[in-house]
Parts: C-alpha cells; structure tokens; sequence
C-alpha cells in the first residue's frame, strides 16, 4: 500500500498532523500537547524557567530557540509553560529600555515569540520601533549592522523582521508605527 505525502502528515507527529489539518485541510483542530510539543513541555526546568540550561545558548536547546520551536509548531500560545518561558526571556534574553546595539534577528525573532504568547503592546513596541529604526538604505535588514557595519540587508534579517511584522499584525498588537506597515509594504 502506498501512501499519500498528506496520509503520512496526518499519522506522524500529532502537531504535524494539527497543522496539516488546519493549514491543508482548512479544518479547525484544538490544540496539542502531544508529540514534539510534549517532549519540548518535559525539558522545561520550572525551577529556572529554562530549557538546555540556557537563555540563548546552548544554541538550538536553549530556551529561546525551543521557544521558536514551540511557536512553529503551533502550542497554545498561552499555554502556562510557554507563557513562563516568555517572562523567562523578557527577564533575562534583552533589557527592552536599551537595545541601541543588539542583534536585529534576535529583536526580531523576540517580537515574533512575544506576539505569539499575545504579550501585551508595551512589551513589543520597543522591539518593532527598534527594528523600524535600524532599516538599511536598501530597504531590508540585516543582523550584521553593528557587528560588520555592513548597509547591505540579509534575506534572513528582512525575513525575521519581516515576520515579526506579520505576527503583531496578525496578533492584533495595538499602536504598531505606521512606517512598519509601508516598510512591509516594499
């Protein structure tokens, strides 16, 4: 028996199989904790409020990079483990009153993580006046900017900020700068 790239979605992992529902079948399907999002949940230190012993690093173990995860694989957003690894980050990853100088990827995929969790406006809008801000001549961005001092924008920096954009649309974040809206436009 031979089966179908969408039967082998439906009967892998359960949020693969969620996201094939809805994204491919247009079916609204509940949430899941099952699967990847359930051995990600197990990681989670409550004590520490991390995975992989870290903030940022170990890279793609630590707490920020499992939340990227968690949010590609679209866990209930104000799951209370995902929830308290956002207050995590926003006490530890950046100080939101001084980003003049840190990485726009991180900025940007920060603001993507807290318009997911639905984090309150306050909390995004530094991070997406700051990447309004730092726009190279060419019209992207680029994480480089401080370190190489470059004015050429990365496809992977455009892209983050990008959909940092969309997501606090998407999410509804309130008092978003007008000029983000016609540099999305581009």
């Amino acid at each position: 028996m031979t089966h179908t790239l969408l039967e082998c979605l439906l009967a892998g992992d359960p949020a693969l199989a969620r996201l094939t529902r809805k994204y491919l079948l247009d079916t609204q399907t509940p949430y899941v904790t099952q699967g990847w999002i359930g051995a990600f949940l197990e990681r989670f230190d409550p004590q520490t409020g991390r995975w992989g012993r870290g903030i940022y690093g170990p890279k793609w173990i630590s707490t920020f990079y499992t939340m990227r995860d968690l949010a590609a694989l679209e866990i209930d957003p104000l799951h209370p483990i995902y929830q308290k690894g956002l207050d995590t980050l926003l006490e530890s990853l950046m100080d939101l009153r001084h980003l003049e100088g840190r990485d726009l990827c991180v900025a940007a995929m920060f603001a993507s993580l807290l318009a997911y969790g639905q984090h309150e406006s306050w909390q995004i809008l530094p991070l997406i006046r700051y990447l309004v801000d730092h726009a190279q001549p060419d019209g992207g961005w680029n994480c480089g900017m401080f370190s190489h001092h470059t004015e050429k924008s990365s496809v992977h920096t455009t892209i983050s900020v990008l959909e940092a954009f969309a997501g606090c649309e998407a999410g509804g974040v309130s008092g978003l700068p007008e000029e983000m809206r016609d540099q999305a436009a581009c």
